[in-house]
């Protein structure tokens, strides 16, 4: 599982820095603390940041800020996500999906069976 787990960060660390190092003209971006205890932060520099994300079925984190990012799903869950402006959406995330968002603020509840478990690399900066 920790052989998988590390193939897992470095592909998509590999397609966040391929993707910052691509663009010419870069400008920070703030980023929150995140809300523990449902991310851990795993490696930083400073054009990224690869999290791991646990949320348990039943936990919702409050609104926090995301910059451009891209989320690797280790496991199937169903969530809500309610956005600042009160949009809600109830996606099934699948294991071995791969997504990109952001910026953006939201809060995530865990409405499924099963834990959310994500890997998460996000940008610090921005193309211009």
């Amino acid at each position: 599982m920790a052989k998988w787990f590390l193939a897992a960060a470095g592909f998509v660390l590999g397609l966040a820095t391929a993707n910052v190092f691509s663009s010419p003209e870069v400008r920070a971006v703030e980023l929150d603390d995140l809300p523990e205890p449902y991310y851990s932060v795993l490696w930083e520099n400073d054009e990224i940041r690869v999290v791991e994300h646990r949320l348990e079925a039943g936990d919702r984190e409050p609104m926090h800020f995301h910059p451009r990012m891209i989320g690797y799903f280790l496991e199937t869950s169903t969530v809500r996500v309610t956005e600042l402006d009160g949009t809600t959406v109830e996606p099934v995330l699948t294991k071995g999906m791969i997504g990109e968002a952001g910026p953006w603020t939201h809060e995530i509840e865990n409405i499924g069976e099963t834990p959310l478990h994500s890997l998460i690399v996000e940008f610090k900066t921005e193309g211009e």
